[in-house]
Order: structure tokens, then sequence, then C-alpha cells
């Protein structure tokens, strides 16, 4: 029971730390493009 136990916690925090890596990775994706835009329009604006 307290093996089975120990697999469920380890399962549900693998999976929230793969939510969190996922979130992660589009946040710095989105901010990067974001980044990026911001140059072209500094650029341009000069």
């Amino acid at each position: 029971m307290k093996c089975a136990n120990l697999l469920a916690v380890t399962a549900d925090r693998t999976r929230s730390v793969t939510i969190a890596h996922f979130t992660l990775k589009s946040t710095e994706k989105h901010w990067t493009q974001s980044q990026a835009s911001n140059q072209q329009l500094a650029i341009t604006s000069l």
C-alpha cells in the first residue's frame, strides 16, 4: 500500500514538473518572439 501511494505521489510530481516545464517553454518562446518584434520596431523607427 505504501509503495503504491509513493508511486502515485511520484507520478503526480512528475506530471506537475512536466506541465511547469511546458508552460515555461511556451512562455519563453512567446517572450523571445515579442523581443524580436520589439527589436524590429526599434530598428524601423530609427
